[in-house]
């Protein structure tokens, strides 16, 4: 090494390390840090609720756990009947249409009534999924489906659903027919799909709500997947950096997980749905930029394809048409309230799920209406006979 250079690389050393630079902390480079701005969630009372007139429900975290019902569950549903409240369940699955909800509901230990809930009181995401292509998925389009299964044993009846199961039922049957749907590509088909979406509409659809596994290819009529791994993965990144669309059911980060008994204390707490969307959006950036769509609450596509549609099971049912007498209740401050925040509702965070108050300082665009510590508590706090 020549003195020359020597001094040179001696120089910008010094000069580095006189230059102050920012501390920035680690996590702000992946999420934001909490801010100081955050407004205190109160508890909820007759005063800030009690003129609702209509509730839209979320699911996990907020009606049942892993585990069971959240406590108090039936009671809460059996009051919502007993005095005519229109009410709506409305999750961000994508994995169920309201057939496999209302077999969930059926099936131990998740049943909440005897009687099985009324398919028109329920909503999903995996819907919002089937209209958004329906309405954006012309004739003739290319959908590779990474999605997951559902099954309930409903008093001895195996009752199974999944993301394409909703989309049949959902989707036009013409339109539907007209699609190359697949779920099982191998890396060469993935290459020649990466090649025609450049000029053809072709779409990558996740609709999970945690690991993914595919119960049967319409065209190879075997699994394309069993779980996620690097080479799933790749193949959605390859087709969204080649000019496809990329659409998802739901931006959850989080799934709730059943604790092991064997290990008191310890959280468990799995990726969902909303994590492999951001690792896709993160890996095709800026390709996918205003390409990317997501129809669950809190999504970017979710008010017009789960709020919406939700308002209007409530409006059947004689709800008032004021979004502020409507409450979106859930557990989750990045997606059930900001949804219904977005709408102008009024929203309840529930502390059954995997936010509470003392998270607020991270989402500090979405304060709820006020908190409560599970849904048992609503009736005491709505005037309603």
């Amino acid at each position: 090494m020549n003195a020359g250079w020597c001094v040179t690389v001696t120089l910008l050393a010094v000069a580095c390390a006189a230059r102050a630079w920012p501390a920035v902390p680690y996590e702000t480079l992946v999420m934001p840090p909490p801010s100081a701005r955050a407004a205190a969630v109160p508890a909820c009372t007759p005063a800030l609720i009690g003129d609702l007139d209509g509730l839209l429900l979320d699911l996990d975290g907020t009606v049942w756990l892993p585990s069971g019902l959240v406590p108090g569950a039936t009671d809460f549903y059996q009051w919502m009947l007993d005095t005519d409240m229109p009410h709506v369940f409305l999750s961000n699955t994508g994995i169920k249409g309201p057939e496999g909800i209302q077999a969930k509901f059926q099936t131990p230990p998740f049943v909440i009534s005897e009687q099985p809930v009324p398919l028109e009181t329920i909503y999903s995401a995996a819907q919002g999924v089937a209209y958004f292509l329906q309405d954006h998925a012309p004739a003739g389009s290319h959908l590779y489906v990474i999605q997951a299964t559902a099954e309930y044993n409903t008093s001895g009846t195996l009752v199974k659903d999944s993301c394409l199961r909703v989309l049949q039922r959902t989707v036009k049957q013409a339109l539907f027919e007209s699609w190359e749907v697949r779920t099982d590509l191998s890396n060469d088909d993935i290459k020649a799909w990466a090649q025609r979406a450049k000029t053809e509409p072709t779409f990558v659809v996740t609709c999970e709500d945690a690991d993914a596994f595919d119960e049967e290819d319409p065209v190879t009529h075997k699994p394309g997947y069993t779980t996620w791994d690097y080479s799933l993965l790749n193949k959605a990144t390859t087709l969204i950096n080649n000019g496809a669309s990329y659409l998802s059911a739901a931006p959850d980060p989080h799934a709730n997980v059943s604790p092991d008994p064997a290990y008191d204390g310890v959280t468990l707490i799995g990726p969902a749905s909303g994590a492999f969307q951001r690792f896709l959006q993160v890996t095709t950036y800026p390709t996918s930029v205003g390409k990317t769509f997501c129809t669950g609450k809190g999504g970017n596509s979710g008010a017009e394809y789960i709020m919406k549609p939700g308002v209007e099971l409530l409006l059947a049912q004689g709800c008032a048409s004021n979004f502020s007498r409507i409450a979106m209740v859930g557990d989750s401050l990045s997606t059930d309230v900001k949804a219904g925040g977005d709408m102008g509702m009024r929203t309840i965070l529930v502390g059954t799920g995997f936010h509470h108050p003392s998270d607020q300082p991270y989402f500090p665009e979405n304060v709820p209406t006020c908190y409560l510590d599970s849904i048992a508590g609503i009736p005491s706090c709505i005037n309603r006979k």
